[in-house]
């Protein structure tokens, strides 16, 4: 258990509620989650109230001096509030969380064979739901070529033969535009999804390589998820 930073009741808070408390660790999500991982030691006896609202760093790495701020590291942010039960404390998460990642024309041309990581694993116990993307297609000068359907799928199988975590697959005709557009979908619904346990999220796509894009050319995946204490 690697708490680094632990804050309650800071100035102007005194009788608020809710209060906001700051919490940064090391930890993985499904440590955090697990019951217990607050309690009378690990926040050196601060009181923790059913109404807080605990905005969390974890999956840190940096530096513990939180005097500088540019020695900060990084980590993912979340919100959580503190769920009771026989006295014993669990984080919940809030909300979801946004992830963006832009693929150069070598990733794009490259994920066939090599899927390219958009949202990684986020530990034992854990399910990414993802619950919609958006593909950003930067056409400069030249389209790409060739490929095959884009996949989001989990894990790392190459050509795009992972479990889809969208609703439907992405044409390549999106990836092969010759303009720049958006194109949208939600996650997968309705369907009962297995060995997914503790893996990220990556895009391939079947049929064979994408070709010929312009050297500036862009393909941007900005996906909205939660993380779910699951093992299936």
């Amino acid at each position: 258990m690697s708490i680094i930073f632990f804050s309650v009741g800071e100035a102007g808070q005194v009788g608020e509620t809710p209060r906001r408390i700051k919490l940064v660790s090391s930890d993985s999500y499904a440590v955090i989650t697990q019951p217990g991982y607050l309690n009378q030691s690990t926040t050196s006896g601060k009181q923790i109230y059913p109404t807080d609202i605990i905005d969390v760093i974890y999956n840190y790495t940096g530096t513990s001096n939180f005097n500088i701020a540019s020695a900060w590291g990084t980590g993912t942010w979340q919100q959580f509030v503190p769920v009771f039960n026989s006295g014993v404390i669990t984080l919940q998460s809030v909300g979801s969380l946004t992830d963006t990642t832009i693929l150069t024309q070598a990733q794009i041309e490259a994920m066939y064979a090599t899927p390219q990581l958009i949202i990684p694993a986020a530990g034992s116990g854990t399910v990414i739901q993802v619950l919609n993307s958006i593909v950003y297609t930067n056409f400069q000068t030249a389209a790409f070529q060739n490929g095959g359907v884009v996949v989001l799928q989990y894990g790392n199988t190459a050509h795009g033969a992972g479990t889809n975590a969208l609703s439907a697959t992405i044409p390549a005709a999106e990836i092969n535009a010759s303009s720049s557009q958006v194109y949208a979908l939600n996650g997968n619904t309705g369907n009962a999804l297995t060995g997914i346990s503790n893996t990220g999220i990556y895009i391939s796509n079947q049929t064979g390589a994408f070709t010929n894009g312009n050297a500036a050319s862009t393909v941007t995946i900005t996906s909205t998820y939660q993380i779910l204490s699951a093992t299936v």
